[in-house]
């Protein structure tokens, strides 16, 4: 999906401009498909840094709101 290294993307995750990953194991973590997408759509349309991270902060509210499916993993994700 994204072509950057484990390091950029955890430090874009602590930077707040990637979206957190989800623990789906003790040693395993995934990412949601659609979060990805509609950061990276954002990064293309050329949004700001300040305004990816909002709009990242909204993604992680949002996930409250998911089905139970999405947040134990069993939704359609991506592994980086």
């Amino acid at each position: 999906m994204s072509a950057i290294s484990n390091t950029t993307l955890h430090e874009r995750m602590n930077d707040g401009v990637m979206p957190p990953s989800v623990s789906v194991g003790p040693r395993a973590v995934r990412w949601v498909e659609r979060e990805l997408c509609t950061v990276l759509a954002a990064m293309i349309a050329g949004a700001s840094d300040e305004e990816i991270r909002q709009l990242v902060a909204e993604l992680i509210v949002a996930r409250q709101e998911l089905p139970f499916l999405v947040q134990s993993g069993w939704a359609q994700e991506v592994t980086v």
